[in-house]
């Protein structure tokens, strides 16, 4: 579930910076929020999966399914500081 509304928060930030009829700076404000949104949700969402696995005792990257998750938010994490320092808002 939380992976559905991170996508659409993604979506959401991508369409919203192309087709609302607002000047620049406040459509880059609300781009930055909402792809900042999605990046907090996939941090918390990764902190979830670490304590249901402590405390189920289950061997945290375990597989390749969870280092491809843990590489996914970290460059998403840098991609958004990056473009957050390049241009801001």
């Amino acid at each position: 579930m939380l992976v559905i509304i991170i996508f659409v928060l993604i979506i959401a930030a991508i369409v919203s910076y192309k087709s609302l009829p607002l000047k620049k700076k406040s459509k880059k404000l609300i781009h930055l929020v909402l792809h900042g949104m999605a990046l907090i949700l996939g941090i918390i969402g990764i902190y979830a999966v670490f304590k249901f696995h402590n405390e189920s005792g289950i061997v945290n990257l375990y597989s390749l399914h969870s280092w491809l998750g843990i590489g996914v938010i970290v460059l998403y994490g840098v991609q958004v500081n990056h473009w957050n320092l390049v241009f801001k808002p």
